[in-house]
């Protein structure tokens, strides 16, 4: 109407939680996502709990084991790894930097970043105690402020899986890397207990081949899983994967790369077209 501002309404940003065929037809059911503010107030709430809780899982020495996988299959060691540049995207408490640390060395510097203020102060107070050169602040990792080629590793454990693309943490997450740099994931599997976190979390759960699809999609290389040895309930809940940057600018091609629909909706598609 004349005189009148024009209400439009911005469409809910969801996650896939289930999908059934029947004959010609296509059910699908989706979740709205928690808003980020929503989301780092929950997190600072169970930020008083949180490691205890972790370490009750055994999920610190997880952590550790998967990163140790990694090292030897790269042929690293501290000495290696002295002065890396390490960012964590959703560092969290930093339970799982922690883990790359543990299998590097204390001489590599851990950047680490958050949207929950109550969980970067567990994870200063973690670091501190191990030693290592860190830097931490509050960001979001579909806007990483950090320039292009800045970090030699690239780590996140259960932060994508609380976005509706994220694919656009994942293009942050490469042009950050340098060229040759790794990307090493944490993601929760599509499982029982993965099931429960997406209920309680309002997050993704996936199988290992979408994860590995989601990297080769935004312009990684050499996409492959770290297994995680044992019976582990961490094991259960997650899938670990890794990844490189290539050693040339792939900035231009990521533009047309086909974009894999595993693990999304039809209006999320959309999004990242119109982004």
């Amino acid at each position: 109407m004349q005189g009148q501002t024009a209400m439009v309404e911005r469409e809910p940003r969801t996650i896939p939680v289930a999908s059934r065929s029947f004959g010609s037809w296509r059910v699908a059911v989706e979740r709205e996502v928690l808003e980020t503010d929503r989301l780092a107030q929950r997190y600072d709430e169970e930020a008083k709990g949180w490691k205890k809780t972790l370490r009750r899982l055994g999920v610190p020495q997880a952590y550790r084991s998967v990163f140790e996988t990694w090292r030897n299959r790269r042929g690293l060691g501290p000495m290696e790894a002295r002065g890396f540049k390490v960012l964590d995207a959703g560092i969290g408490d930093g339970a799982f930097a922690a883990g790359i640390v543990g299998a590097l060395g204390s001489m590599i510097h851990v950047t680490g970043l958050d949207i929950a203020p109550g969980m970067l102060d567990l994870a200063g107070e973690l670091f501190e105690g191990l030693g290592v050169k860190h830097a931490l602040q509050v960001g979001d990792a579909r806007q990483l402020p950090f320039p292009s080629n800045s970090f030699d590793v690239v780590i996140s454990a259960h932060m994508l899986e609380h976005l509706d693309d994220p694919l656009t943490a994942l293009r942050e997450m490469l042009r950050v890397l340098k060229p040759g740099g790794e990307l090493i994931l944490a993601i929760t599997k599509r499982s029982l207990p993965g099931r429960l976190v997406q209920l309680l979390w309002r997050t993704h759960a996936i199988e290992a081949g979408d994860a590995l699809g989601w990297l080769t999609d935004t312009g990684f290389e050499a996409a492959s899983l770290l297994e995680l040895q044992g019976a582990s309930l961490v094991r259960a809940l997650s899938v670990f994967v890794t990844a490189t940057k290539p050693n040339q600018d792939a900035g231009d091609a990521l533009g047309s790369r086909p974009i894999n629909l595993a693990g999304f909706g039809v209006r999320s598609l959309a999004r990242s077209a119109r982004s």
